[in-house]
């Protein structure tokens, strides 16, 4: 079962990752990739920052014997999905707020 907060930064994820222009079937590879984690693994999306937890899932996805193609886009996914809840400021904002504090 996937929590509720898991499923909002999932979608949050997918968003991103189509408005910087990545193809539907990846993104649709690698959502899918983070709901399987969160249901078979139990992993908290928001936990993924702590190195501690980040071991032990990583831990116990290399004990599960998955072929290296498989444990490799787990593995992406993970680090990527690392800085869902860090959403930087689009580069627009920031040239806004630049010229704003110029002038």
């Amino acid at each position: 079962m996937i929590t509720k907060k898991n499923k909002d930064l999932i979608l949050r994820y997918r968003n991103r990752k189509l408005a910087q222009g990545v193809s539907i079937p990846r993104v649709q590879r690698e959502v899918g990739s983070l709901r399987i984690l969160c249901e078979k693994y139990d992993v908290e999306l928001e936990k993924l920052k702590d190195e501690n937890f980040l071991d032990k899932v990583l831990a116990q996805l290399e004990l599960v014997g998955y072929k290296l193609n498989t444990l490799n886009e787990y593995k992406k996914v993970i680090r990527e999905g690392s800085c869902i809840n860090h959403v930087p400021p689009r580069p627009c904002m920031q040239a806004r707020r630049a010229s704003n504090a110029c002038s």
